[in-house]
């Protein structure tokens, strides 16, 4: 064989000779990328983002005084 040591993702993943630019292109990702992953075993773990606010929260006190201040406005919930 030319080099490779049975052909397991393990070796080709340690082996410098394969290309980088493949795996990116396929997966839509940097070169950059490619490296981090190839380079630990494991992914790290993501960080969580905040709870996101409502958007409708400045507005909500404003929304419940036009409701009480127009009362033949009907409210449904669903369809």
């Amino acid at each position: 064989m030319n080099g490779s040591s049975g052909g397991s993702a393990r070796n080709r993943r340690l082996d410098p000779t394969v290309a980088r630019r493949t795996p990116a292109r396929r997966y839509r990702v940097l070169r950059k990328t490619v490296v981090k992953a190839l380079n630990h075993p494991v992914p790290p773990v993501r960080k969580s983002s905040p709870p996101r606010v409502s958007v409708l929260k400045r507005v909500e006190g404003f929304i419940d005084e036009m409701l009480v201040l127009i009362p033949h406005v009907v409210v449904r919930l669903g369809s």
